[in-house]
């Protein structure tokens, strides 16, 4: 055993493509690192008793470091000879190669998987840590001059391929869309930049990125080269590159995507305005384009980089996964956002985390049609937001730390997607919750209160709801994401008024009653003063998903008109979908 005395450290030079044991004494702590011969980190973890770590290549080093006492140490190594360890927890655990990503993986029944090359990706993962160059743009005003920079820096790189995606809004030979591309691996990302004109930050941070995935010999961009197939848009809004946020006719790109496109009301407001929407979904070449590339690439994934025009953002950086119109793969963006927060010491911030959130951008359409269109079960999309002047970066030049907080964050969400899709996340249940707290018992309930007065169905109008999607109203959309179905379960307590009265109660689906024009219905037989409790249940099938429909489920009442009116004292209901495919629309009892 080698000792330590507190806060000193001790290395290893690796002589051979090999797997590493460290041991400790017994109650010891040590901070264990690896770096590559190039000052890459590959690995960086505490340790404590034994720890198996590897493979790592031919001149990486591994430093040990005492941990707040002196520390007795060992160093044993084992030949990698293609089934390699990487420790996770307590134990070395044994990887192989998947057949269909061509990744490797933990054996069967496990849910981690490790990247190869010394890259941990474990219950604490840790963000390749790579230094990108900055970029000064000042020569650059548009899309050709900034094509033909590109073009001059990939013209000895048979490994760089650009491909014409065609014409812009401008209908310009000069600003055609193009895709570069790079990679040799099996799983393809779509990376996109610059769909409003002025937002060019991350369009430069993406560019020193592509650079070190076509070039860097390091061992990250080395391993991302052999598992990937990127393809990156430098700008997907040519004709106004450096001008206004919209195209050339007056659309903001970003919400031209069919997804609930019809239901987006805030991109209604004209030709021009911030969030013009359009005047159909896919009116715009430019998101024709990327939905053509995406048809033909095999895309599996997709990143759209934004800056925000303005630098006066509290974060340097903010980034969302699809909303929950779109759940998915919410696992994967946490462990990239928590990678890059903790390797690049990033002021993060996330959104996209309500309900309402049925924006027909890019992520939220990309990520849908992947999924149930295209039918790959591992689709995932992202939208990151960059600090104008992240970095001390300006107008026209990105700075090195601007660019490898971006770049960081690219190569930790890409690391995740990778360690994660080799076991496809299942779409989780979830729920949809309502309740009734208000009594507004002098009310009319088709007027927003709980009198039930009328002889025709009426929905019941809710004030408090889980997660929060603006109530007062007297429905809950139920937006769902694959076939399934949803159970809809409502009880609460009705009050009589006088003489004794039939109240029915009905669940209903898109305006329309469900099941024999009820799905229960309930008398109160009481007399002024006297509660009747109720409790109704309903199963919805959900067959067909589309980017276009929300199922919405309303509680309505009305009496039979022999009696009095009768009051809701409360209620509560609660909707949850449950993915699957063989599914039958009958009551749940």
């Amino acid at each position: 055993m080698t000792t330590i005395a507190a806060g000193q450290s001790g290395s290893y030079t690796f002589t051979e493509l090999s797997n590493v044991t460290v041991s400790l004494d017994s109650g010891e702590h040590a901070l264990v690192v690896v770096l590559s011969s190039a000052g890459d980190q590959l690995f960086s973890d505490r340790a404590s008793s034994t720890k198996t770590i590897g493979p790592f290549p031919t001149g990486a080093v591994l430093t040990v470091t005492a941990d707040g006492a002196a520390v007795d140490y060992a160093v044993s190594t084992a030949k990698a000879d293609g089934n390699f360890s990487s420790y996770t927890g307590k134990e070395a655990v044994s990887y192989a190669t998947d057949p269909l990503t061509g990744l490797d993986v933990l054996d069967a029944g496990s849910r981690e998987v490790v990247l190869g090359s010394g890259l941990d990706f474990g219950a604490t993962p840790i963000a390749p840590l790579h230094t990108f160059d900055a970029f000064d743009s000042t020569a650059i005003t548009t899309a050709a001059q900034y094509y033909a920079d590109i073009d001059a820096w990939a013209a000895d790189l048979p490994q760089v391929t650009k491909t014409d995606l065609g014409v812009s809004s401008d209908g310009l030979a000069a600003n055609h869309l193009y895709e570069y591309k790079t990679g040799t691996g099996p799983i393809k990302i779509l990376i996109v930049c610059g769909a409003h004109g002025p937002e060019l930050t991350t369009s430069w941070a993406a560019y020193m990125w592509f650079k070190a995935l076509a070039t860097s010999n390091s061992t990250l961009f080395s391993m991302l080269r052999s598992r990937l197939t990127v393809s990156w848009i430098p700008t997907g809004n040519p004709a106004q590159f450096r001008g206004t946020r919209q195209n050339a006719n007056g659309v903001d790109l970003n919400r031209n995507y069919p997804f609930y496109w019809a239901n987006y009301s805030t991109g209604t407001s004209g030709v021009g305005q911030e969030n013009y929407k359009g005047a159909s979904a896919l009116s715009e070449a430019e998101p024709l384009a990327i939905k053509a590339l995406i048809d033909s690439g095999g895309i599996h994934a997709v990143m759209d980089l934004h800056s925000y025009e303005n630098a006066d953002s509290i974060y340097e950086l903010m980034a969302a996964p699809p909303s929950q119109f779109t759940l998915f793969n919410r696992n994967q963006f946490n462990l990239a956002r928590d990678a890059a927060i903790n390797a690049f010491s990033l002021n993060y911030g996330s959104t996209f985390d309500v309900q309402q959130d049925a924006t027909p951008n890019l992520v939220n359409w990309a990520t849908h049609y992947l999924t149930n269109t295209k039918a790959i079960p591992y689709a995932s999309a992202v939208l990151l937001e960059a600090r104008k002047n992240i970095g001390g970066s300006t107008a026209t030049n990105l700075t090195s730390d601007g660019a490898t907080k971006i770049g960081g964050f690219i190569s930790s969400w890409v690391c995740s997607y990778l360690a994660t899709i080799s076991h496809p996340v299942v779409q989780p249940n979830h729920s949809w919750q309502l309740r009734r707290a208000n009594e507004a018992a002098a009310t009319s309930i088709s007027s927003g209160g709980t009198m039930v007065d009328a002889t025709s169905e009426a929905p019941l109008s809710w004030d408090e709801a889980v997660p929060s999607v603006g109530v007062p109203r007297n429905y809950v959309d139920c937006p769902v994401v694959t076939a399934g179905y949803i159970d809809v379960s409502a009880e609460g307590t009705i009050e009589g008024k006088g003489v004794a009265e039939t109240i029915f109660i009905g669940i209903m689906v898109d305006g329309v009653a469900s099941a024999n024009n009820r799905t229960s219905s309930v008398s109160t037989n009481a007399t002024s003063g006297n509660r009747f409790q109720w409790a109704i249940s309903h199963r919805i099938a959900v067959t067909t998903v589309d980017a276009t429909y929300i199922p919405r489920i309303q509680l309505a009442f009305y009496r039979s008109g022999v009696g009095a009116a009768a009051s809701i004292k409360r209620a509560r209901i609660r909707c949850t979908f449950v993915p699957g495919n063989a599914v039958a629309d009958v009551p749940r009892i």
